[in-house]
């Protein structure tokens, strides 16, 4: 599904960061605000099940405002094929993903780094009080 260059006259798409099950993240960039953001849009219109979990995603991060819970600057809609086409905007986040980070370290996570990184999850989810049905994303589940 290609995307349009530009979305809403404001967010130049420049490259795919991600793609999973249900959506794809570009990095873009905000021509009104002069910045770097994430931009989210779902991969298949005619799923329904898809569709809707979208929009229960992008409506609980909106409604919470939590240092573990990334905030929602925008939504919108853009037309392909004749199909509206919903994306939502997000700050652009510094660093790696954590399946990176696992599998790239030269070393074991310490037990102290490991807890603090699910002690981070925990608070985010405990804000969200959901449990996303994708939260296993990145992880193999063939074992």
């Amino acid at each position: 599904m290609p995307v349009p260059k530009v979305l809403k006259g404001r967010y130049e798409i420049r490259e795919v960061l991600g793609k999973g099950g249900m959506g794809v993240v570009y990095r873009a960039f905000d021509t009104t605000l002069k910045r770097d953001v994430a931009l989210k849009t779902i991969l298949d219109i005619a799923d329904r099940k898809a569709l809707e979990l979208f929009h229960k995603e992008y409506e609980v991060l909106a409604s919470i405002s939590h240092p573990n819970i990334v905030e929602i600057f925008d939504l919108g809609e853009f037309e392909e094929e004749r199909e509206s086409m919903p994306y939502f905007v997000m700050p652009l986040m510094s660093g790696m993903a954590l399946d990176m980070v696992i599998r790239t370290s030269s070393h074991r996570l310490t037990v102290e780094r490991s807890v603090d990184i699910i002690s981070q999850t925990c608070r985010g989810l405990q804000a969200a009080a959901v449990v996303r049905e994708d939260f296993l994303c990145g992880v193999d589940e063939r074992h």
